[in-house]
């Protein structure tokens, strides 16, 4: 299983505001289709992987120009 968004932190951080919530959304979703495929016991981690990712991107997006 590899994942189709690797995450370098380095690289996250040359991003743009706007492609770093974008990336935050695409790792959400990433975890969100590995949590489909998954054995039940990775189940809720992946789901909460998710979880976080999007409350990132949250955060992000109601702290523009701050």
């Amino acid at each position: 299983m590899s994942l189709a968004h690797d995450f370098i932190a380095s690289d996250f951080r040359s991003l743009s505001r706007e492609e770093q919530i974008a990336k935050c959304h695409a790792m959400a979703r990433e975890a969100l289709n590995l949590a489909a495929t998954c054995s039940e016991e990775k189940r809720a981690q992946y789901f909460d992987l998710a979880a976080r990712w999007t409350s990132l991107a949250r955060d992000m997006e109601n702290t523009r120009g701050d």
